[in-house]
């Protein structure tokens, strides 16, 4: 009896346990779900009545009603009626229009699913995407985000063409806590699933789910934002506005002056009220042409037709005229004036004795299986999806070039992932012709710190089979790469050799490794700071990156119709000026001048950097915020170009010259997003 009391005691005990918990994290939801409000982009669109009232009660449009019932009293039937027409034709179309854009924009934005929160344990949930508050914790499977989500555990390989217009999956990685850490969605981009992509597949390690905190419903999230974006488009303040209104003041005072010398004239020669009022406003009907507004409907309605047969919907047609204002178009380069894909050209590897670089390498399977050589095949963030290697161009251009193989584990669910069994890459014997001592390595990926544009570079924790210690290896931009290798291992020559190829437009990369001696744990957790650090530099590889077929045509085109064309990249400088001269952004016989901010290291008395300035292919160089002002201002026939370090001192230090350096300015390399998007601004 005592244990049976015993026992119901425990039972009872915990069944009140149980439901307390599940009551109050029940009442927690609750409450934060009327804090935060429903996980919902709802869009309204408007009924024919509203589209027709905002239409209508437009100052051209109250204006034209209010000409047409001048016309009808002074017995002009014909002409009013024809204007009233084209007025209903141009409004209905507009309406009609505007209310099939509405609807588009409803259905891509409204979709609800179910979606598996993680009540704490190993209680889950099924909930309504529309009931996801921030704090819950989520299991991600394939299908589109319906919110913004950190990830905590496991990985998880997205298509992000909703927010960057590139359709490459995109691996993200589980967040790693850090004392003193603040969440940041730019900075953290790797570790973040944005509401509106689309999950492809998700990997799990020994057996734990994979994990996301929500942090952002609704409107606050990144599709949220992109809504509101064009719901409420930011307003823009053309100069072709203040002259429309320029244009139309005018008119008014002609219309004016003509009003009140006919109302003199007609009361001189004692005409009666009613005929003095008709003459006196249709005078000014005919100063300011009424069938305007009726007219420039109808173009935007055609522009709108021509628009939809690319696919591209505008629920605001008015921004449709601001497209003819513009005079400058800024381009990304690759993938925008160079072709997408990037092609393999050579590497060029360090030679141990001298110090200097070696003789370039075409084929990489003549190569041993050196450093060099596993760095190529190890260091991308590719994956196989349906028996096909993913990733990015220039990443599957490096390893196909390697003849190497990529293994993952054989499993029957996509969705299932074990970190015990890492991606292998090995040499492929058919194709291997180096010796048999190569082929019999096989090397695993375990661990991706993903490349970022922030830090210019990615790198991979792998290690050999039969290896005692892990091996870092690394690929960059040159500058980053060589700023975290010893100085002792960099070729005297890096340099030369360096400009030699991205004068030529191509693109180059450094290669660095580096071993690490410490437990498995460590190395899945230790922070990228840490790892990526007194590096050995391997050598330098080199792709190539064609230029669109119809890229020099289109600058040639803009150009001719006095639109300025910039480059806005975060590629190598040298690489950059070579791609605007073949593209004829910048002439051959035109300057350029390279603007550069050099720190004196002066930090005790908080002097901003230098300027300095030369031109491109000279080693003529002057000193000094007046030498750039000057030239400036002086000549007319050059270009400026300008780095992303330059480009944050000018914000920071010379905020005058920024803007003229703006105006001036055609080249603007290794900038990244946020810089791209303050230059626009």
């Amino acid at each position: 009896s005592l244990s049976f009391f015993l026992s119901f005691f425990l039972s009872f005990f915990l069944f009140s346990f149980y439901f307390y918990s599940y009551f109050y994290s029940a009442c927690i939801g609750f409450n934060r779900l009327k804090l935060f409000g429903p996980n919902s982009i709802s869009f309204e669109v408007q009924s024919v009545f509203q589209v027709l009232i905002s239409e209508v009660f437009g100052p051209f449009y109250v204006f034209q009603i209010f000409s047409i019932i001048l016309w009808t009293f002074d017995n002009y039937i014909y002409y009013a009626t024809c204007v009233l027409l084209m007025s209903l034709l141009s409004l209905t179309s507009g309406v009609i229009q505007t209310r099939k854009d509405q609807k588009k924009l409803r259905d891509t934005i409204e979709e609800m699913e179910p979606v598996t929160v993680c009540r704490g344990g190993d209680v889950f949930e099924e909930v309504g995407s529309s009931k996801l508050v921030p704090g819950d914790v989520i299991v991600p499977y394939g299908g589109v985000m319906r919110c913004d989500a950190v990830l905590i555990c496991g990985n998880v390989i997205v298509n992000e063409c909703m927010l960057t217009g590139e359709s490459l999956p995109v691996t993200k990685i589980p967040l790693l806590y850090k004392e003193g850490d603040i969440y940041n969605s730019k900075v953290h981009a790797k570790h973040t699933l944005f509401c509106g992509t689309k999950v492809i597949q998700t990997r799990y390690y020994d057996g734990a789910k994979v994990k996301a905190v929500v942090i952002r419903t609704g409107f606050s999230t990144a599709k949220g934002e992109l809504i509101r974006s064009i719901m409420f488009p930011k307003p823009v303040d053309f100069k072709f506005n203040h002259h429309i209104h320029k244009y139309i003041s005018v008119l008014a005072l002609i219309a004016s002056l003509g009003f009140v010398y006919t109302v003199i004239t007609k009361l001189n020669r004692h005409a009666n009220t009613a005929n003095v009022i008709m003459h006196a406003f249709d005078l000014i009907t005919i100063v300011i042409p009424p069938t305007l507004p009726a007219a420039m409907t109808i173009g935007v309605v055609y522009a709108q037709s021509r628009l939809r047969k690319s696919n591209i919907y505008c629920i605001s047609p008015r921004s449709i005229n601001i497209s003819g204002c513009l005079n400058v178009i800024a381009f990304d380069k690759t993938g925008t004036l160079t072709e997408d894909d990037l092609g393999f050209s050579e590497v060029i590897p360090v030679n141990k004795d001298d110090l200097k670089f070696d003789i370039s390498v075409k084929n990489l399977t003549t190569l041993n299986a050196n450093d060099l050589l596993i760095c190529l095949a190890t260091c991308h963030s590719l994956t196989i999806i349906d028996g096909l290697i993913v990733g990015d161009p220039l990443d599957k251009k490096m390893f196909t070039a390697t003849g190497w193989i990529l293994e993952e584990p054989a499993i029957n669910d996509p969705n299932k992932y074990d970190i015990l069994i890492p991606t292998i890459v090995k040499p492929n014997t058919s194709l291997f012709t180096s010796g048999d001592e190569a082929c019999d390595i096989e090397v695993g990926i375990l661990r991706q710190l993903p490349f970022s544009s922030s830090v210019q570079r990615m790198s991979v924790v792998t290690r050999r089979l039969g290896a005692n210690h892990f091996v870092l290896y690394a690929k960059g931009s040159p500058e980053m790469i060589s700023s975290l290798c010893r100085k002792d291992t960099l070729p005297e020559n890096f340099s030369t050799v360096l400009m030699k190829y991205t004068e030529k437009g191509y693109r180059v990369l450094a290669l660095a490794k580096k071993n690490l001696h410490m437990s498995f744990v460590k190395a899945q957790r230790a922070p990228r700071e840490e790892l990526e650090k007194d590096l050995k530099f391997l050598g330098l590889l080199v792709m190539s990156n064609m230029l669109k077929p119809e890229t020099s045509n289109i600058i040639r085109t803009l150009s001719a119709a006095n639109i300025r064309s910039v480059m806005v990249t975060g590629d190598n400088m040298l690489t950059a000026l070579s791609v605007a001269r073949e593209c004829v952004m910048i002439n051959h016989e035109d300057k350029v001048i390279l603007l550069e901010a050099i720190d004196l290291g002066n930090s005790s008395d908080h002097s901003p950097p230098l300027l300095s300035w030369k031109y491109a292919n000279s080693g003529a160089r002057a000193n000094g915020k007046n030498h750039v002002k000057i030239n400036i201002e002086s000549s007319s026939n050059f270009h400026i170009a300008v780095t992303g370090k330059t480009f944050r001192v000018l914000r920071e230090h010379y905020p005058d010259l920024l803007n003229k350096i703006a105006v001036r300015g055609t080249i603007f390399a290794r900038m990244d997003p946020e810089q791209k998007q303050q230059l626009i601004e």
